[in-house]
């Protein structure tokens, strides 16, 4: 894994170690040495990795440099879509 990445995707999705090491129910330790380069994560941890912290793997691995982490904001037209969705899904539950 690229040494320096996985600090800085975690520091940028506002996660503490702690919170990383929660979701992929490993200790904060292995975090800190994955972030120090100390050790490697398995491949099917990288993956893990990657998909708590929403990034592709070659993100991670540093086969590509560059990713889109915009967040997505959505308008009062897509608020209100989602909210005449949710309560139509309700009320047909109901009957």
């Amino acid at each position: 894994m690229h040494k320096n990445r996985l600090k800085e995707i975690r520091l940028e999705k506002g996660l503490t170690q702690k919170q990383l090491a929660q979701s992929l129910e490993v200790s904060p330790q292995m975090v800190l040495s994955w972030e120090k380069g100390l050790r490697n994560p398995k491949e099917s941890t990288l993956e893990k990795i990657a998909n708590a912290l929403d990034v592709p793997v070659d993100y991670l691995t540093g086969k590509i440099y560059q990713i889109d982490l915009t967040v997505y904001e959505p308008s009062e037209d897509d608020i209100r879509a989602v909210k005449e969705l949710i309560d139509n899904y309700f009320k047909k539950r109901k009957k």
